[in-house]
């Protein structure tokens, strides 16, 4: 856990951040008297995630390499948040007192009546980014480059002017553009940032909260009305979990692993509220609001419009998005059940899931998730609920979740109970407490 001083306060240190590091890893190379030739490979780009099975892949096209990193990294940050033609980018640069012309165009949500609807409007996540001003200070390279290249894919040459991308053919030079939003949907305050202020601002609007306000006394450390990407609030990380993986390569008991996978994701969700644990540890606000903004971003994307609970009236689903309470406790649910719950309950990594392969791998001897099906894609969980409305005897075990989050809109979810007891919250028992998940140390781990 945290440290905290005798009053209470946690003690953290606050670094030079990712751009210090990048700029230290760099600089260490470079003193290994090597030629270091740097390569964006943009053939394929990933979007939405970062890595693993649920990035969404972008045909791009491109292989950038320069012996300047800096350079290069400006060239694709340029790229990749320009969707704006430069005429048009500058103009709006103008009007709307952008820093830069490298425009994004993204989804603005705005009130309509009882409901937020999506518009269209600009971001500038390319100004936000101060790491090539950091590295350029360093040493280790300039923000200014030019272009030259071929194009194999569509014929003629590759150029730049002005610092935007283009092909001359025929002595004609021609912008080229992405047509995607790149985003990371893990952190939205950071890279769908108009986006996410204007849909705090919404849902305040509606709900008479204070959303917005609180997240820029959090995070905006310098006050400017801006969240740069190295501004990161003041909140102490629970760091220990980055080691999860390390753990999940010894050698352990099936059991234990699922025990230990639990625990990993189920700790920090009660250490993300003050009421969720006795030692009133808070440190989730970042994580709480970054999973609510993107909860809300997939929710207004549905097929369907569905009844909001907390606001009367609103409807979220086909360009309308929800209040920011529902975005919260789905993202709790995604967070607990899986990416794609309610659809779908995640058999792999989700604490529920873990909770139910233990019971079902003890109590029933792996009937449900024999190893053959764990990675098959059936909806193994699903099949299992059908069976316990059909009048099966559930497995024995209980997870306990906070209100509102023990139940789907067809009814309770098997095998959880609802409580606000911070001893019990995000806990597992079996078997009537024969055995129980609750706490993790590593003295436990042989």
């Amino acid at each position: 856990m945290p440290r905290r001083d005798e009053k209470g306060n946690y003690v953290f240190r606050q670094t030079g951040g990712m751009e210090a590091t990048m700029a230290d890893v760099i600089q260490a190379a470079k003193e290994q008297d090597v030629l270091m030739l740097h390569v964006v490979d943009a053939i394929e780009a990933t979007n939405v995630y970062h890595a693993g099975p649920v990035s969404v892949p972008v045909p791009e096209g491109f292989v950038f390499a320069s012996l300047d990193p800096v350079a290069v990294d400006v060239l694709a940050a340029r790229y990749l948040f320009s969707m704006v033609p430069v005429e048009e980018a500058r103009r709006l640069q103008q009007e709307l007192g952008l820093p830069t012309d490298a425009i994004q165009r993204v989804p603005l949500p705005v009130v309509e009546g009882r409901n937020i609807v999506t518009r269209s409007g600009y971001d500038t996540p390319f100004a936000r980014y101060r790491a090539f001003a950091h590295c350029e200070s360093r040493g280790l390279g300039v923000q200014d480059f030019y272009v030259v290249g071929r194009d194999l894919w569509e014929g003629g040459r590759l150029a730049s002017v002005e610092h935007r991308l283009g092909r001359i053919e025929d002595g004609v030079f021609t912008e080229l553009l992405t047509k995607t939003l790149y985003f990371a949907i893990l952190k939205p305050l950071w890279d769908l940032q108009a986006t996410s202020l204007a849909y705090l601002d919404a849902s305040d609007r509606l709900t008479g909260s204070d959303s917005k306000r609180a997240v820029l006394e959090a995070f905006d450390e310098n006050g400017d009305g801006v969240i740069d990407y190295s501004e990161k609030g003041f909140f102490p990380g629970l760091e220990f979990m980055a080691y999860g993986a390390r753990l999940m390569a010894l050698q352990l008991e099936p059991a234990e692993l699922l025990r230990i996978r639990f625990l990993l994701t189920a700790l920090p969700l009660r250490l993300m509220r003050k009421e969720w644990n006795r030692e009133g540890h808070d440190l989730g606000l970042g994580a709480r609001i970054s999973g609510a903004l993107a909860a809300a971003f997939f929710m207004s994307q549905a097929a369907q419009e569905q009844a909001d609970p907390f606001v009367p009236g609103l409807t979220w689903g086909q360009g309308k998005w929800p209040s920011l309470p529902l975005a919260m406790l789905a993202s709790l649910g995604r967070r607990f059940y899986g990416l794609d719950f309610p659809e779908r309950f995640d058999l792999l990594t989700a604490p529920y899931g873990q909770a139910f392969r233990y019971a079902d791998a003890r109590w029933n001897g792996g009937k449900y998730a024999p190893p053959e099906v764990l990675f098959s894609g059936e909806d193994v969980i699903g099949r299992y609920h059908a069976d316990v409305a059909r009048g099966r005897e559930p497995l024995p075990f209980v997870v306990y979740v906070p209100p509102g989050l023990g139940s789907l809109g067809n009814g309770p979810i098997p095998n959880v109970e609802e409580t606000d007891d911070p001893d019990l919250l995000f806990t597992a028992s079996f078997s009537g407490g024969e055995v129980v998940w609750r706490d993790f140390r590593l003295s436990e781990i042989p």
